[in-house]
């Protein structure tokens, strides 16, 4: 198996639309799991809607919580951190309003 992928979606005000984005990259790794392993962080940044509680359970998807929203940039972080921890070698940040369909991932997974 080739590297291991970590994908970041920082969450916030994304109720409704993030567990598209979800759904799309569990899609992208039904395609990819013989050559590639995937983690999904999603980084909920103090969400008011509470949108990361629409995600569904699955062993390859970890919600990460900020007490306090300190931006998307800072989710992004919290995000990559945890990827680094968990060994994974790709880092990859998406929106949870997913203006990038994840199907591109299927591309350019590979050349990173």
């Amino acid at each position: 198996m080739s590297a291991k992928v970590g994908i970041v979606i920082p969450c916030y005000k994304a109720k409704g639309l993030v567990n598209k984005v979800v759904d799309s990259i569990l899609y992208v790794y039904s395609q990819m799991k013989e050559k590639f392993s995937f983690m999904i962080y999603v980084v909920d940044d103090c969400c008011p809607e509470k949108s990361y509680e629409e995600i569904k359970n699955n062993k390859i998807i970890k919600v990460l919580k900020h007490e306090q929203n300190l931006g998307v940039g800072a989710a992004t972080i919290t995000g990559f951190r945890k990827a680094k921890e968990d060994n994974c070698k790709i880092f990859i940040k998406l929106d949870a309003d997913c203006p990038h369909n994840p199907i591109y991932l299927l591309d350019l997974i590979e050349y990173i």
